[in-house]
């Protein structure tokens, strides 16, 4: 027998195999493609809730950077203010503008001796 031959047997042998292969009763009944469309809509409808639940998370995480952004340039500007405030020079010039006099004659106390306090 040529290969030619030995080729075509093989292949009329597997299609004849392949049309003779039947699924069993219960796997083509009505009740099982009934289950099979029901399992597909259920996993579908999971799928799309899930997607769309994972996008509105993605959407207030970028919310939340967004506004976290902002928190951070305003806690720069009230840091830059508060330097501008707390300098040597903006005190004095605040300090004209309080009405307050000097301390004229200070006296301090000194203890007696070494310790301040006893247990």
């Amino acid at each position: 027998m040529s290969i030619k031959r030995q080729i075509q047997a093989r292949y009329r042998y597997m299609l004849q195999a392949v049309f003779a292969f039947e699924l069993p009763a219960w796997l083509i009944s009505q009740t099982a493609r009934i289950a099979l469309v029901l399992l597909i809509i259920a996993f579908g409808s999971a799928y799309i809730f899930k997607t769309a639940s994972t996008a509105a998370t993605g959407y207030e995480m970028y919310e939340l950077q967004n506004q976290q952004l902002s928190l951070e340039a305003e806690i720069k500007q009230i840091e830059a203010k508060i330097d501008d405030y707390s300098s040597l020079a903006s005190i004095k010039s605040r300090l004209n503008q309080t009405n307050m006099a000097y301390a004229i004659n200070v006296s301090y106390y000194e203890p007696a001796g070494k310790t301040v306090a006893k247990k």
